[in-house]
């Protein structure tokens, strides 16, 4: 969708675009955009690329990575015509994600909301998984799963491999569920400490998980505590599942009785 050939070619072949996906079920899409980005893909191959997923009724969420105090890649594309155009679309949303820094040779950003990015329980885990280009299977989409080896659960591509069996095997590791359930950064403080966990700043759950499985000292503390927090955090794990199974069968029931009075009101003659 965003690298595509200039000239009068262009909208033609991203309405295409925008049709083969839908006729894969394709209903959402999420663009990522910023600094960074624009060193490869510019920001008008952004605006066309939501432009065209939009005209195809696509819901299209538009994140931009926080600036730095020199640049104003956001505010330009929020106060864009375009954007403009789409602002009152109820299928498009645009906002302004937290940046990490991977290297310490990169210019300091503004942080958007880091404590409560940071600090909150990991969704990802058991509800979305993802298959990579080196089709691996991961755990989760995080910025910083190619960091985190745990996160891996395994190779498509191998003899007798089991997409299935590769998801349920997150079962087997309790920190997958303790990270579920109170997130990393609240791990870290658990295993460290108040005080000497808050010398530490993340500005986002992906880079305080990439330290909680990465950092030797923690590593270690975790490895020699984690039994004492397991029965705890097992017992209400296994209690929001019951929950959520509990919510799944009254969602069917509804359902089940919603098609019942239907069958019976169509049976009856006027």
């Amino acid at each position: 969708m965003l690298q595509t050939p200039s000239g009068e070619r262009l909208p033609r072949l991203q309405k295409k675009n925008a049709r083969k996906l839908v006729d894969s079920g394709i209903t959402e899409i999420n663009i990522s955009t910023g600094l960074d980005h624009q060193k490869w893909i510019p920001q008008e191959s952004v605006i066309r690329a939501f432009q065209a997923l939009l005209d195809e009724s696509i819901s299209t969420l538009l994140v931009v990575e926080s600036d730095t105090e020199k640049s104003s890649v956001f505010t330009d594309i929020k106060n864009s015509l375009e954007v403009s155009k789409y602002s009152r679309n109820p299928l498009f949303s645009i906002k302004c994600n937290s940046w990490m820094a991977f290297n310490s040779n990169i210019e300091e950003r503004q942080n958007i909301n880091a404590e409560n990015l940071a600090d909150r329980p990991c969704d990802q885990i058991f509800n979305n998984v993802v298959v990579t280009p080196y089709r691996n299977l991961s755990a989760c989409c995080g910025l910083t799963l190619e960091y985190i080896k745990e996160v891996h659960l395994g190779r498509l591509d191998w003899e007798g491999s089991n997409l299935v069996k590769l998801y349920w095997s997150q079962l087997n590791d309790f920190l997958k569920i303790w990270i579920h359930m109170d997130g990393p950064t609240r791990i870290i403080k658990t295993l460290l400490g108040e005080e000497k966990a808050g010398e530490r700043k993340f500005v986002h759950m992906c880079e305080s998980c990439s330290v909680l499985h990465n950092d030797p000292e923690i590593r270690k503390a975790l490895e020699s505590n984690y039994l004492q927090f397991a029965p705890k955090v097992l017992s209400r794990f296994l209690m929001k599942q019951e929950v959520k199974e509990m919510e799944i069968d009254s969602v069917k029931k509804i359902h089940v009785g919603y098609q019942d009075f239907s069958s019976n009101c169509s049976n009856v003659r006027m």
